[in-house]
C-alpha cells in the first residue's frame, strides 16, 4: 500500500523566482528557492520531501511505514538562510540519505511521480517499484548533486577483470543500501546505488583502470633477426 502525497498541498507559498540551473536526468526543475519558516530551528524530513515535491510539480509515492519514519525523523537546521533552487535537491537528498532514506522516479511526463523508500533487509526490494535512473559515464560527475537518487550505471574496462572485480566488491557494499554489482561480461560492470555514492565508486574504479595500464610491464621488443 502506498500514499499518495499532492505536490502543493504542504503549504501556501507561491513560487518567486526561476530554477538557477536545467535539472539533470529528466527531473523537473526546482521552481523556485526552499524557504524555512521564520524562527524555525528543526524541520522533519516529511515536511522537506513535501517541499521538494512542491517545488518541483511532483506527486510522492511513499508507504504508510516510511511516512511515519519521515514525519519522525527530524533535522536541526544550523541556518535558515533560502537554499538556491539548483541547490535544492542535492540539499534535501543529502539530509533523506543520511536517515536511510532514497528517492526513484516512478512517473515522469506532465505528472510526474517521485517514490520515497527506505529499504530494510527483510522486506522485499523497494527500488523494483520505480524507473532506475540510467546514467551515462559522460554524466557521471553530475551524480555528485544526487545523493539519495537510485541510478544505474554501466562501466567498460579496458584492463580490469569485471568478475574478479564484483567478488572483491562485496565486502564493501551493503544491498540493503541499494547497491547492486552485476558484471556484464569480461570488462564491464553494472552499478546501482544512490547517485553521490555512485559516482565515488565509479570514479575509483575508472582511476584503478587507468592505473593498470600504467602500471602494466611494457611489453618485450622482439629481438632484431642476427
Amino acid at each position: 500500500m502506498f500514499v499518495l502525497l499532492l505536490a502543493g498541498c504542504a503549504t501556501g507559498r507561491t513560487a518567486q523566482a526561476p530554477a538557477v540551473e536545467h535539472e539533470s536526468f529528466g527531473l523537473p526543475d526546482v521552481r523556485s528557492p526552499l524557504l524555512f519558516p521564520s524562527e524555525v530551528r528543526e524541520v522533519t524530513l516529511a515536511w522537506l520531501v513535501e517541499e521538494l515535491a512542491r517545488l518541483t510539480g511532483q506527486e510522492l509515492a511513499l508507504s504508510p511505514e516510511t511516512l511515519d519514519a519521515l514525519v519522525v525523523a527530524k533535522e536541526a537546521l544550523e541556518l535558515t538562510s533560502p537554499v538556491p533552487a539548483g541547490e535544492v535537491y542535492t540539499f534535501v537528498e543529502g539530509l533523506l540519505v543520511t536517515q536511510g532514506f532514497f528517492l526513484i522516479p516512478v512517473k515522469d511526463g506532465g505528472r510526474p511521480i517521485l517514490g520515497v523508500f527506505q529499504p530494510t533487509e527483510d522486506g522485499p526490494s523497494p527500488f523494483d517499484a520505480g524507473t532506475t535512473v540510467l546514467v551515462t559515464r559522460e554524466e557521471l560527475p553530475e551524480l555528485r548533486r544526487h545523493p539519495a537518487l537510485v541510478c544505474q550505471l554501466v562501466l567498460n574496462f579496458e584492463n580490469i577483470d569485471s568478475r574478479q572485480l564484483q567478488t572483491q566488491l562485496r565486502q564493501l557494499l551493503v544491498a540493503a543500501n541499494g547497491f547492486q554489482v552485476v558484471p556484464a561480461g569480461e570488462r564491464s560492470l553494472i552499478l546501482q546505488g544512490p547517485g553521490a555514492r555512485l559516482y565515488n565508486l565509479g570514479h575509483l574504479l575508472l582511476e584503478i583502470d587507468r592505473a593498470s595500464a600504467q602500471n602494466a610491464a611494457p611489453a618485450a621488443r622482439p629481438r632484431s633477426p642476427q
